[in-house]
């Protein structure tokens, strides 16, 4: 917890704090309470005035159409619903937590904005990102689209939407035919 709280503080002061705009933070929910007092890494976010500390337990999937721009240190299932929107997702992989395969990492590098806390300029290289304009960020986005599609399609589904109408289709077929 030492070294994962110390990480999120360096990152807040060396990326989020230097993004020169406005900046969400949702903390993950917690299932017990980790200090006895308030979280370090909250009271660092309380000094930047560019970041908003989401407060409320929310999934994070019932707050995704609110940005145009997401960011993420874990493989979690929560990655899963970051990639299905198909807006810009930037990805910080930490290779002491929560590290993806090899295998993975090679496609999922080309897919979204990579970049690797083992890189000397992985924070600058991430605020120079987060600076540029929204439509030249979407732009080179875009370009990763092909990639992207193919990590989706061989990693997380091969369905492309539309789970209600099949699911309805499936039981028609399987009940009323």
């Amino acid at each position: 917890d030492f070294d994962q709280c110390n990480n999120e503080i360096d990152f807040i002061k060396h990326v989020l704090a230097k993004i020169p705009k406005n900046v969400a933070y949702k903390t993950y929910p917690e299932s017990r309470k980790r200090y006895a007092d308030e979280d370090p890494a909250l009271y660092e976010l309380s000094k930047y005035k560019n970041i908003n500390v989401i407060k409320e337990k929310v999934d994070m999937r019932y707050l995704l159409s609110d940005y145009c721009v997401l960011m993420s240190t874990t493989a979690s299932s929560t990655l899963a619903w970051l990639l299905m929107t198909d807006k810009p997702l930037i990805f910080l992989h930490r290779s002491t937590h929560a590290a993806f395969k090899k295998g993975f990492i090679d496609i999922f590098e080309e897919s979204v904005f990579f970049f690797d806390t083992d890189s000397p300029n992985c924070y600058e290289d991430i605020v120079e990102l987060c600076s540029q304009p929204l439509n030249k960020i979407n732009s080179l986005w875009n370009e990763k689209k092909s990639k992207r599609q193919e990590m989706i399609k061989q990693y997380i589904t091969s369905f492309s939407g539309g789970a209600g109408k099949r699911i309805a289709k499936m039981i028609i077929e399987k009940h009323y035919l």
